[in-house]
C-alpha cells in the first residue's frame, strides 16, 4: 500500500509504499511498524486501471493503492507497468512529493 502523511488521498504527501500488509486489528491498536519504500522501484497494488500506462504519473486512492493521478494530485511515482485489472501489482518508480 501506498504510505501517505495522513489517511490515503490526494490531498495527503505521500511518503513511500509500505512493504508488509497490516490488518485492522493491529492498526487498531495503534502500535503499528511498518518498514516504508521511500525510493527505488517498488511493487504497488492498482486501484482503478483506468488511463494507467507505463510513464504514468499515480497517486493514492483512499485504500492506498495506485490510480492515475490528477492534475493537482501528490504523486507517489510513475508507473513502470500497464496493470490488467484493479488489484494487479505493479511496479512504481517512486518520486514522492511530486505535483502531477
Amino acid at each position: 500500500h501506498l504510505a501517505t502523511s495522513a489517511a490515503a488521498g490526494a490531498a495527503n504527501l505521500p511518503l513511500g509504499v509500505t512493504m508488509e500488509a497490516v490488518d485492522a486489528a493491529k492498526l487498531a491498536t495503534g502500535k503499528v511498524a511498518v518498514n516504508v519504500r521511500v525510493e527505488g522501484i517498488a511493487p504497488v497494488t492498482a486501484g482503478v486501471v483506468t488511463g494507467i500506462v507505463v510513464g504514468a504519473k499515480v497517486m493514492s486512492d483512499t485504500q492506498g493503492r495506485a490510480i492515475l493521478a490528477t492534475a493537482t494530485s501528490q504523486v507517489i511515482g510513475i508507473a513502470l507497468q500497464v496493470p490488467g485489472a484493479t488489484g494487479d501489482i505493479i511496479n512504481v518508480q517512486l518520486t514522492p512529493g511530486m505535483i502531477a
